[in-house]
């Protein structure tokens, strides 16, 4: 399997989050890897800007 870029991995983790909604559970962990995938993002844009 090929490995996922980190949009999809944002993208993934949103519709995650998004079903975990419609079920009534709050999705704390979900929300923390997204999060934590968004801020990662961040991170390589401003390193790749620095570049």
């Amino acid at each position: 399997m090929d490995k996922l870029t980190i949009d999809e991995e944002i993208e993934i983790a949103k519709g995650n989050l998004k079903g975990l909604y419609n079920y009534g559970d709050c999705g704390e962990r979900t929300l923390f890897w997204l999060e934590r995938l968004e801020m990662l993002k961040k991170l390589q844009k401003d390193t790749q800007k620095a570049s």
